[in-house]
């Protein structure tokens, strides 16, 4: 409203509470710019501001113009010195005013606030006030030095203060005091808690309560759960999962006291990591043991919320599946064209991706599962069977590829002839047929030099298979298309089909093997060869079932009764192909206390398998 007096009726509006000073012209007949501060305050109070008084700059006035505000050695250019005084008279009459209690009431608020921060190990010496300021106590001192020095490019310290020395020491600092490796000395906040419960103090830190009897791990005064600074933060000890029940098991690093398996809480600091006996025993590899190994999750609570786990140091990845480390140190990698050398060894790293094509007769299958050079998280093999008939076969030719699975598209058609009938709109269907495809996507990439020539061998003969083989004369004279067998796990198993269409593409991301020797010549084509280390792979599959494709049937289907529980499944396995009749997966629930299928019970195939070669017959 005061605006509003002012605009429509200025000769009338009061600048003053009441009367305007004593002595002084009327404000409504001088110039806006000479109207003198005061009476502002309720009755005709005064807050005494601005703390800093100056005559306003009339427009004309070019003596402060920018080249006097231009940053070149000063912040704030040349009238940098006499603006920072300015600011620190300001602020100190902010500070003592005894009228107004803003001052005051700031620097209160910034001790409360220090006060409900969280207590850390920097919380100690005159800074922190004794340890009972938990980030620092504040007083205007510093923030009168920084208005004063902040020209400079000076920092000073909000918290810690000034009257005692800037003594405050960050959280940092003292963190790599006490971890300091190369004079042995290793801790952490846990192992420290537990050596010094007995003490009542922590790393130095005073004003801590340990109350274990209580539930209370740590309590010290403000922090987060107080308010405004006055009252406690408590630190609980973990829970049981019922959520209240209280862990009150304590255990310090597990280099410092004896293994028990009972002890809920164990940490690891850095002795452990450094400790070479929980190492693997693989040197090239950098695994260390399972914490899980240690706790032993069948005993207590652990084995309600851990897992077993297997013997990392024995049977982690890289040896159990044939991944050696290609980063690692043991490696000379000094001459290209001799390539990645372990042990005086060229050796690659990868040995499913360096395994080359091999030839198995139909029923010995593939080595996997037998040969631990072909171990992976799961088979993925891709065999072409021998057309030519060959003593002791039919044989086929089998491919193992490291399962670098980008994507699979299992797609199921249904064909329908639509019929219409005079006299009726709608359409009627006649079902017609069936049809399966399946699309595939997936990476092979050469991790060592030892693996381009198997690699590049594999995916070569798996191109040719999608053109003829043309039979020997003696037999037919004719040229005869591929069948391949496919293992991806359990989803399809030794799958015969055909691939219809295959693709390969070179990622942009993927590096080359390049022609240049050590010396910066050219290099012999059988020391290098100038091929990609990297190719995406994707393949059009269309299944040939060995069964007859079907609705699923289950053994207890033909009784001619209703069943709130469908049995076991027959032969019309689509995917899944290695389910077995018995598992632990039909332990409890669907498929408990079942019949086991034995040949008397088992639904009769109307169509028999059709053999390897009466496929073969049908291309």
């Amino acid at each position: 409203m005061g605006l509003f007096k002012l605009l429509t009726d200025p000769g009338n509006f009061q600048f003053y509470w009441q009367n305007q000073k004593p002595g002084s012209e009327s404000p409504n007949i001088i110039n806006p710019r000479k109207i003198p501060f005061g009476k502002d305050r309720f009755n005709g109070g005064s807050s005494k501001e601005p703390y800093i008084v100056k005559s306003p700059t009339f427009l004309d006035d070019d003596t402060q113009s920018a080249p006097f505000y231009n940053d070149f050695i000063l912040r704030g250019g040349i009238l940098a010195p006499p603006s920072a005084a300015e600011d620190v008279t300001r602020l100190t009459k902010y500070f003592s005013d005894l009228n107004n209690p803003k001052g005051a009431l700031f620097v209160a608020k910034q001790n409360i606030l220090s006060k409900t921060g969280v207590k850390t190990e920097a919380t100690k010496g005159s800074a922190y006030l004794g340890g009972t300021s938990n980030e620092g106590y504040y007083n205007p001192l510093s923030t009168l030095t920084q208005a004063g020095v902040g020209f400079l490019g000076t920092h000073v310290n909000k918290q810690g203060g000034l009257l005692l020395g800037n003594t405050l020491k960050k959280y940092q600092d003292v963190i790599a005091e006490d971890i300091q490796i190369n004079s042995g000395i290793y801790k952490n906040r846990l192992t420290t808690l537990q050596s010094q419960i007995s003490t009542l103090s922590f790393n130095g830190i005073t004003q801590y309560n340990l109350n274990p009897t209580s539930g209370t791990l740590i309590q010290y005064s403000g922090g987060p759960d107080s308010v405004a600074g006055v009252g406690f933060t408590n630190i609980r000890f973990a829970t049981k999962n019922d959520g209240k029940t209280p862990l009150k098991v304590l255990d310090i690093s597990l280099s410092s006291s004896p293994l028990d398996s009972n002890s809920l809480f164990k940490t690891w600091g850095s002795k452990e990591f450094n400790n070479p006996l929980r190492l693997s025993t693989n040197p090239d590899s950098l695994i260390t043991e399972d914490f899980r190994k240690i706790l032993s999750p069948e005993t207590g609570y652990q084995k309600s919320f851990l897992s077993k786990s297997p013997d990392y140091v024995n049977k982690n990845i890289e040896d159990n599946l044939g991944l050696s480390n290609p980063g690692s140190r043991l490696r000379n990698r000094s001459n290209y064209a001799s390539g990645s050398v372990y042990n005086g060894a060229s050796t690659a790293v990868d040995k499913v991706n360096a395994s080359y094509i091999y030839k198995n007769a139909v029923n010995e299958g593939s080595k996997y599962g037998n040969d631990t050079n072909y171990n992976d998280l799961v088979p993925f093999i891709i065999a072409i069977l021998n057309n030519e008939l060959q003593v002791g076969g039919p044989y086929k030719k089998y491919m193992h590829f490291r399962a670098f699975i980008d994507g699979v598209s299992d797609s199921y058609n249904a064909d329908w002839n639509a019929i219409n009938y005079m006299g009726r709109a709608e359409k009627f269907y006649k079902y017609k047929g069936f049809d399966r495809k399946i699309s595939m996507n997936f990476t092979v990439a050469a991790q060592s030099k030892q693996e381009i020539t198997a690699m590049y061998d594999k995916l070569n003969f798996l191109a040719s298979s999608l053109a003829p083989e043309y039979l020997d004369s003696t037999s037919s004279g004719y040229m005869a298309g591929n069948i391949a067998y496919i293992t991806l796990g359990g989803y399809l198993n030794d799958q015969p089909g055909i691939i219809t269409s295959l693709d390969y593409t070179i990622p942009e991301e993927s590096p080359w093997e390049i022609a240049i020797d050590e010396n910066g010549g050219p290099a012999a084509i059988e020391d290098v060869r100038q091929l990609p280390h990297i190719m995406r792979v994707s393949l059009q599959f269309t299944p040939i079932h060995k069964f007859r494709p079907e609705k699923q049937s289950f053994q207890n289907d033909d009784l001619g009764t209703a069943s709130t529980r469908l049995l076991r499944p027959g032969r019309q396995k689509y995917i899944d192909q290695l389910r077995p009749t018995v598992s632990n997966y039909d332990k409890s629930g669907q498929y408990a206390n079942q019949q086991t299928l034995t040949p008397s019970n088992i639904p009769i195939q109307t169509n028999p398998l059709p053999t390897i070669l009466q496929q073969r017959e049908l291309f």
